[in-house]
């Protein structure tokens, strides 16, 4: 296993000089799939990024994500693909006004590419962590770590004192219904955190698992591997109104879509709890929610572009088909003289379409997606060397 990496971060929660620190709170979430505004349910619309921020601003902590963050879909179809990427880009944006801290992966998260998340991360301006998630590297067949094990983050109690926050980063594998994409792979969660909790607990207060494997796999993890307080879990997308206790560990998850936020009393544990994000928290005009104006803006210009591009694909694939079932009158303007041998044939005597036997290359006017005006075209150039099957070669 590679060396264990720990980055020491102190949050400040950007108080002025003198403010007492605030009680050391986790404020967690986990499959958010990409969505920046509040469900479009018809009632009791939850969710948003700019309530996510009011939150903050009322309940200050540490922000992490569980994975999922960025796509709804581990595969999406090309004329989505701008879309997809102005929303995530917008995400990533959010992340950085809600000082997001530390995130691990999820599977969705790689929709668009490894280097397209890692941009995300970067512009997000928080850590990406993953113990057991490696790369391959190139045709050599070797793995190596894409992101580092585990940071660790230094808080300020209510008392004033440091409290020292181990969190470890873990994937799950196919094992758990995460798929990833080729190139990556996740080694055993439970294996890797036996190994590396131990040292994790030794120099910190506490000791938190991102994971993002289910929350069964997060029952087996803290059921497994002593020293663990806290896993904060993701990709079953639970909504855990209260923590589930497992040996003496507390595993948490706030259902998906950014609709329940999680908040984690470190102090008073007992204290935890989830946190609908409701219309109590619609936050006044900010950066946040001129980000999203400027987003929403993006959004209808790309969609009507991709819908015009779906309904131009549509019209060739029609125009296509109606040409074909024009056959084989329509081939007679180009095919003279083999229209009139065609009509001795036997398939001509059973007017049987032409391209039941001819089929057409791909810049011949019937062919599907075809952009080109029916022109009159050399008759070699499209039936050059096809059979009749019955009745001999065509002339």
């Amino acid at each position: 296993m590679h060396k264990l990496a720990l980055a020491a971060l102190l949050f400040t929660a950007g108080l002025p000089a003198g403010a007492a620190a605030p009680p050391a709170r986790i404020i967690h979430t986990n499959d958010i799939l990409g969505e920046i505004e509040p469900c479009g349910c018809s009632i009791n619309r939850l969710g948003g990024m700019a309530r996510l921020e009011r939150l903050i601003q009322l309940q200050p902590g540490v922000r992490l994500d569980a994975g999922d963050l960025f796509f709804s879909s581990s595969s999406i179809a090309e004329p989505l693909q701008a879309q997809a990427r102005t929303q995530a880009l917008a995400l990533a944006k959010a992340l950085k006004l809600t000082a997001t801290k530390v995130l691990v992966p999820g599977e969705r998260d790689f929709s668009m590419g490894v280097s397209f998340y890692q941009r995300l991360v970067r512009e997000s301006g928080a850590t990406a962590i993953a113990a057991n998630l490696e790369a391959r590297e190139g045709n050599s067949g070797s793995w190596k770590p894409l992101f580092p094990a585990s940071t660790t983050l230094v808080l300020r109690t209510q008392a004033g004192a440091p409290m020292r926050i181990a969190i470890l980063g873990l994937v799950g594998g196919a094992s758990s219904g995460v798929n990833l994409p080729p190139g990556l792979r996740a080694l055993e969660p439970v294996d890797v955190a036996q190994r590396m909790v131990p040292s994790l607990k030794k120099t910190s207060d506490r000791v938190i698992v991102l994971s993002h494997q289910g929350l069964d796999q997060d029952r087996r993890l803290a059921r497994e591997v002593p020293g663990i307080d806290f896993v904060i879990g993701a990709h079953s997308q639970s909504l855990l109104e209260k923590p589930v206790i497992e040996e003496s560990t507390s595993i948490h998850q706030a259902s998906s879509r950014n609709q329940w936020v999680g908040l984690i009393e470190l102090e008073q544990p007992e204290k935890s709890r989830l946190v609908a994000l409701g219309t109590d928290l619609d936050a006044p005009q900010g950066p946040m929610t001129r980000l999203l104006e400027r987003t929403r803006l993006k959004l209808q210009k790309e969609a009507e572009k991709a819908r015009k591009a779906t309904d131009l694909a549509a019209a060739r694939v029609e125009r296509a088909e109606a040409n074909a079932r024009q056959t084989p009158a329509k081939c007679a303007e180009c095919h003279e003289r083999q229209f009139a041998f065609w009509q001795k044939t036997l398939q001509g005597r059973r007017t049987i379409d032409c391209q039941q036997c001819h089929l057409p290359v791909p810049d011949h006017p019937f062919a599907v997606g075809s952009t080109h005006a029916p022109v009159q075209q050399s008759p070699a150039r499209a039936f050059t060397n096809v059979a009749c099957p019955r009745d001999g070669s065509s002339p």
